[in-house]
């Protein structure tokens, strides 16, 4: 009996384990793109491949939603995608990033 028990906690320490690096597989990038509203935005997305490509995809699958928004907002463009830690070659992405609440 204590034996099955004892399998059962390992298994779900294991399952957890591989949730927690699962995460941890995940690309962090920011984007700035052109909203449909004509109003530029910087997004964060993160992606399984470590991909501006796949990142791209991700923005426009996700669009922009502000906190009191109930629906996203469509992505007419996605201008630039960079790795989270990196900066924008654009001023008025660096500036729109800087202003950006996480």
């Amino acid at each position: 009996m204590f034996r099955y028990m004892f399998l059962a906690l390992v298994v779900i320490a294991a399952t957890q384990a591989t949730a927690k690096v699962e995460l941890r597989l995940l690309n962090e990038y920011k984007c700035y793109v052109s909203l449909e509203t004509g109003v530029n935005q910087v997004i964060d997305v993160q992606v399984k491949q470590k991909s501006r490509h796949q990142a791209e995809l991700a923005a426009y699958q996700r669009g922009y939603a502000a906190p009191q928004q109930q629906q996203a907002t469509r992505v007419e463009q996605v201008i630039q995608c960079v790795e989270f830690n990196q900066q924008f070659g654009s001023a008025e992405a660096r500036a729109l990033d800087a202003k950006k609440l996480r």
